[in-house]
């Protein structure tokens, strides 16, 4: 593999205030890393393939930013309408991967409209069915790393060009959902699971996460997004249990476009506009860079912590706002100088690169 250096700023660990810093967490805090993070190698483990986005492109943006490698899950909403958001299929990410192997990891993508009706996931019907042969016949030929992403239990959002998603809530102990972490573990590869942790959805994936102990899961965006405690009880309780650090950044992606769990908010909200903004247990300070608590379970967990992703979903990301994706790759490199050297590189590649390269082995 290439050794990529990208052309970008290298940011400066800023102190946090007395008031952000828990007393009982400073004295566990690692110094931060003295490596070149603006040299740091990247694997992003989890974006998307959204409608318009070239491989050139993409590779370009990768080659720009440090980042070796791409785990691409397709979209497929509104594929084969003009103003669709998704691809129509599966060939464009294998076309992808059989032009750049070295670039691309495909996972066969789960974002479907015929996977968002509720009942279909719990008396699966002749419809699931035939996705589930499907799913079966491509991995049975090696080409995909990985099944996902899986939308489950998903906060409404809306963009400004007029993308929106409503409210998804599907329990992860379904028997459809079974019968798709019976095959990821029959083929070797990871599921990622799109689930937001809160007090309404955590029995269901307990449930779910102790059926499928043969299965890698990734429970993207920090795990779902659940407080510090919570998240240390499933990984402590699911060794078989991953998590990816996918748009945890202050930019948008730890929950900007989600309303937190009812009853009321928790942490700041913002409106503007048909936006609703609310951060949901965020990680970083708001400035790039780590809080202290999460500085410490980073170092306890590195070797759980899969990456890091952009999570670009939507056409606009990657179109409209062009500076997106430097910006987020420098937030998380911003966010891994805060770390010791050894967890910044797991986390930046190595725990992709173990993951994925034990995929499809005998």
């Amino acid at each position: 593999m290439k050794k990529l250096i990208a052309a970008m700023i290298i940011l400066s660990v800023g102190a946090l205030t007395q008031a952000q810093e828990p007393k009982d967490t400073t004295s566990k805090l690692p110094k931060p890393t003295e490596a070149p993070i603006s040299r740091l190698m990247l694997i992003d483990t989890h974006s998307h393939l959204p409608k318009g986005l070239t491989l050139d492109q993409l590779v370009k943006l990768m080659d720009e930013n440090g980042v070796a490698m791409t785990a691409l899950m397709p979209t497929f909403y509104g594929g084969n309408k003009p103003d669709g958001q998704g691809i129509s299929d599966e060939n464009l990410v294998l076309d992808f991967h059989r032009k750049r192997p070295d670039r691309i990891i495909p996972f066969m993508g789960m974002q479907r409209p015929v996977l968002l009706d509720k009942g279909r996931w719990e008396q699966p019907d002749a419809m699931a069915e035939r996705l589930l042969r499907f799913t079966e016949s491509q991995l049975r030929t090696r080409s995909f790393k990985g099944v996902g992403e899986f939308i489950l239990c998903h906060y409404p959002y809306s963009y400004p060009s007029g993308a929106r998603g409503e409210t998804i809530r599907i329990p992860a102990d379904t028997p459809l959902m079974k019968k798709f972490l019976d095959l990821a573990a029959k083929y070797n590869v990871p599921v990622s699971i799109h689930y937001e942790i809160d007090e309404e959805s955590l029995p269901s994936l307990k449930k779910m996460l102790e059926y499928g102990r043969r299965t890698t899961v990734i429970l993207a965006h920090n795990g779902g997004r659940p407080d510090l405690p919570t998240l240390q009880t499933l990984l402590n309780e699911y060794p078989n249990v991953l998590i990816d650090w996918a748009g945890m950044t202050h930019l948008g992606g730890y929950g900007w476009t989600s309303p937190p769990p009812p009853p009321r908010p928790t942490g700041r909200g913002v409106t503007g506009g048909t936006w609703v903004w609310f951060v949901k247990n965020p990680i970083e300070d708001g400035k790039g860079h780590l809080r202290p608590e999460w500085k410490v379970f980073a170092e306890q967990y590195q070797d759980r912590i899969v990456g890091i992703g952009f999570d670009g979903a939507h056409p606009e990301q990657f179109f409209v706002n062009t500076e997106g994706y430097k910006m987020a790759l420098a937030a998380f490199r911003s966010m891994l100088s805060d770390l010791s050297p050894g967890t910044a590189e797991k986390i930046g590649f190595k725990n992709a690169q173990r993951l994925f390269g034990a995929i499809g082995a005998k």
